[in-house]
């Protein structure tokens, strides 16, 4: 009974966390037809301001070996607009940034 118990406390406790981890990449722009301009990452966060933001990093990846070649912490991005609970963050980078 004491196992099942556990087991079931465990399961409600990884479940109520997980359920809370409220934040997605929504929006990003890497490619243009010649010159790379306008390079931006934006990221949507649910209640940011229960969040620090640093704790958040967004890793570049090479899609050819699977190697990071850039990563930024959340706390460097812009904030834009927050629309019903949810804060946009951006990051533009610099010409063939990503």
């Amino acid at each position: 009974m004491m196992r099942k118990l556990l087991l079931s406390t465990l399961l409600a406790f990884m479940s109520a966390w997980a359920i809370g981890q409220n934040a997605w990449i929504n929006e990003l722009h890497y490619d243009n037809a010649g010159t790379d301009v306008d390079e931006f990452i934006e990221v949507a966060i649910e209640n940011a301001g229960n969040y620090t933001l640093s704790d958040f990093e967004v890793y570049l990846y090479n899609g050819n070996n699977g190697g990071n070649y850039n990563v930024k912490a959340l706390d460097v991005y812009t904030e834009g607009t927050t629309t019903n609970g949810i804060t946009l963050y951006y990051y533009l980078y610099p010409v063939n940034g990503i």
